[in-house]
């Protein structure tokens, strides 16, 4: 009978250390799974930015990227042919025809997507930074001015003036 108490007791023990090693070992996977789980979101949240900002990093022009700036600016994205020829207007001494219709189609477009507008207009401020020299800088600060003071449009003053600084023509 001692035999078979000893058994009972060994096959106790066993099933005791056997509950505790799975505890173990579940506790050890819930841990790397929530490590898993933190690098998938840090890399979905790291590839959404990305791809938040791609029409502005998409950017190769000068042009482009002065049009797309005034249109990040405006409080209101959606615009009127009249506010879109008034900018083709400001653009028209730069470049040729086609480009500038290209260029406030796609700064129209770009400033639909829903991009956050201060980190786009300091993506577009540093692009234009490495294109343009002083001189253009100050066309551009004059074009920003033009349609900031028109009233076909709702101008953000504090964009403005972001973009201005970022430009380096405002202290």
């Amino acid at each position: 009978m001692h035999i078979l108490g000893i058994i009972v007791a060994f096959l106790g023990a066993a099933a005791f250390w056997w509950y505790r090693v799975k505890i173990i070992r579940d506790a050890g996977s819930e841990v790397i799974d929530a490590a898993g789980r933190m690098k998938g979101k840090y890399r979905r949240n790291k590839i959404r930015t990305a791809n938040e900002q791609s029409p502005i990093t998409a950017i190769d022009d000068p042009i482009t990227s002065a049009a797309t700036l005034v249109y990040m600016m405006l409080e209101n994205a959606e615009t009127t042919p009249a506010q879109d020829n008034f900018v083709r207007g400001q653009f028209d001494g730069f470049s040729d025809e086609v480009t500038v219709d290209e260029a406030v189609v796609y700064g129209r477009w770009a400033a639909q997507q829903g991009i956050e507008k201060r980190k786009a207009i300091k993506m577009l401020c540093k692009q234009l930074n490495g294109w343009l020299d002083l001189s253009e800088k100050l066309d551009i600060e004059k074009i920003i001015s033009t349609v900031s003071q028109s009233d076909l449009f709702n101008v953000s003053e504090t964009s403005v003036q972001s973009a201005l600084t970022r430009l380096g023509l405002v202290e």
